[in-house]
């Protein structure tokens, strides 16, 4: 327990305005302010609490206080015998110390690295605490008097498990039959949830900004065997992602569709938190070089298909690029159960925003994007999601900061499906 600086937090029930500290029992091993045999362990021959102490924020003592904190003049230390009001012998009627600061109520334990020999093994330090009803504090001084307003046991701070010790309630005494009646107080009563001290009931009404964040926005779908659309997904601090469809793109899907089914596909094994699996789809990677993801690599083939030559030359066309794309990753998705998991095409080796054209051959597909959470450590419960049919000969572009604002996946279908292929096209940097 050397050279710690440990603060404690005391969550205020309601109803209640403050904290009183008494004195604990002795514990074995224990930094203890009354260990009931008249030589305390904390510091009880350090006059200035310079090595170890306990420091309570605006505490009052009914006698003895607390030292002043240079750094704060509003808290006090306590080591030895500062918590005691009153002489040893009398201990059981200790008033304590009283705190009432607003908000959440902290105890502070501070040792110092070179503890005295006596103290080196010590493992922590002993304290009681019970909180104190409004009534109570508005109606009593600072000063030791009897408390006949008590609820429930004094609770314990300490650093291991203690038994809880029952305070006793005490009450006072009239002498004489000519005492006019003692007015009753009404005990404090904790605040029941959305009750006020007025008696009235307290609403909470969150601002229409917290409103919309907690709001999921509704999902985007597109009919997509009809329209040719552009939109612009999201504008960021990374810039505007784009989207673009073109659902009737080849004239010649029919054809191309045919000639994919020839490939020798390739059956690839991933690794996901150091468990290898079979990927639930077939691969082909054609472009400059190998290509690497989820653990896996796929070797290049460096020359594409005729067919695959001929798409990248429409796209160059449709484009208006200068050169055609270096690679293509073919996909090739057997039937509904086959499928890729959230991700983003966001590798190093086609550049901070790629320009990707996607081609759909085959049966219709949901192709799913989301956007990720703006907020550092949140979900992505209350994302944009858009959805978007591929069909039979479309094409559709992604650009812009598409890869670093969004992700994309291909889910698993409960339905039939008939097998598919999709082309990737991207420029190898």
């Amino acid at each position: 327990m050397n050279g710690m600086n440990y603060a404690i937090c005391i969550r205020r029930e309601a109803g209640f305005c403050g904290v009183q500290f008494k004195p604990g029992e002795n514990i074995q091993g224990a930094f203890d302010l009354d260990p009931g045999t008249g030589v305390d362990d904390l510091s009880s021959s350090d006059a200035f609490c310079t090595h170890d102490a306990l420091v309570i924020p605006a505490a009052a003592n009914a006698g003895e206080h607390g030292l002043p904190m240079l750094n704060d003049p509003t808290a006090s230390k306590f080591c030895g015998l500062r918590l005691n009001a009153v002489p040893h012998s009398q201990r059981a009627d200790n008033f304590g110390v009283i705190t009432t600061l607003p908000g959440s109520i902290q105890v502070f334990f501070n040792t110092d690295a070179n503890p005295p020999a006596p103290h080196r093994y010590d493992r922590g330090f002993h304290l009681r605490f019970q909180q104190r009803p409004c009534t109570f504090l508005h109606t009593n001084s600072r000063l030791p008097q009897p408390d006949p307003l008590a609820t429930g046991s004094f609770n314990h701070i300490l650093f291991r498990a203690l038994k809880s010790m029952d305070n006793k309630r005490r009450s006072n005494r009239i002498q004489g039959g000519w005492s006019k009646p003692v007015p009753t107080r009404t005990q404090a009563k904790p605040l029941l949830e959305g009750q006020s001290h007025t008696g009235k009931a307290f609403e909470y009404k969150e601002s229409a900004e917290a409103q919309a964040c907690r709001q999921k926005p509704p999902e985007i779908n597109y009919n997509t065997n009809e329209t040719l659309f552009e939109t612009i997904l999201s504008t960021t601090e990374n810039g505007k992602s784009i989207i673009r469809y073109y659902p009737e793109f080849l004239s010649n899907a029919d054809e191309a569709f045919v000639q994919l089914e020839k490939e020798e596909w390739e059956e690839i094994k991933g690794i996901n938190r150091g468990t290898e699996f079979l990927m639930p789809r077939q691969m082909i990677w054609y472009g400059p070089y190998p290509y690497s993801f989820a653990g896996a690599t796929l070797k290049n083939h460096k020359v594409m298909p005729p067919i695959v030559q001929e798409i990248n030359e429409l796209i160059r066309k449709l484009m208006k690029k200068e050169k055609n794309f270096n690679s293509v990753l073919i996909n090739h998705y057997r039937d509904n159960k086959d499928s890729v998991d959230w991700h983003s095409d966001d590798e190093t080796l086609f550049g901070k925003q790629p320009f990707i054209a996607s081609i759909s051959l085959g049966d219709t597909r949901n192709f799913e994007l989301r956007q990720k959470p703006i907020l550092p450590d949140t979900t992505y419960e209350y994302s944009q999601h858009v959805s978007i049919p591929l069909v039979h000969g479309s094409l559709l572009i992604m650009e812009g900061a598409v890869q670093l604002d969004w992700q994309h996946r291909l889910r698993k279908e409960f339905h039939t499906r008939k097998k598919r292929f999709n082309l990737t096209f991207r420029d190898c940097i």
